[in-house]
C-alpha cells in the first residue's frame, strides 16, 4: 500500500480538512466586508451585530471581540471603504472612530 504525497493544491484536489483555519486578520476582514454590505443594504440603524455575524459566518462574540461596539465596527468599515478608494484618514483628526462613523453616516 502506498500513500500519494504529491501536491494536489494546483489541481483543486486539496482536502479542506487539512487546510489551516482562517487567521484572525482574515476573520476581521470578513467581518468588515459583511458590515459594509449590511450597512449599505439596511443603514446603520437597521443593521445589528447579530446580522453582521450571520453574514460573516462568525459568532456575535467574535465580532464584539474584534470591534467592541457596533459604532466602532461601523467606523472601521468606513475606514476600509475609504481606503479602498484611496482616501486615508489623517491620524491628527481629533475625532474618535465612532464619531467619524456617525458623521459620515448622518451628516
Amino acid at each position: 500500500m502506498s500513500i500519494d504525497l504529491t501536491d494536489r493544491s494546483r489541481d483543486g484536489l486539496v482536502d479542506e480538512r487539512f487546510q489551516s483555519p482562517p487567521s484572525s486578520d482574515d476573520k476581521r476582514k470578513t467581518i468588515l466586508a459583511a458590515a459594509r454590505e449590511c450597512i449599505a443594504e439596511s443603514g446603520l440603524d437597521g443593521t445589528s451585530i447579530a446580522k453582521i455575524a450571520r453574514r460573516a459566518g462568525v459568532s456575535k462574540s467574535l465580532v464584539l471581540y474584534h470591534f467592541g461596539t457596533k459604532q466602532s465596527l461601523a467606523a472601521a468599515a468606513w475606514e476600509t471603504a475609504l481606503a479602498d478608494v484611496g482616501i486615508r484618514l489623517h491620524p491628527s483628526w481629533a475625532l474618535s472612530r465612532a464619531s467619524i462613523a456617525w458623521k459620515l453616516t448622518f451628516e
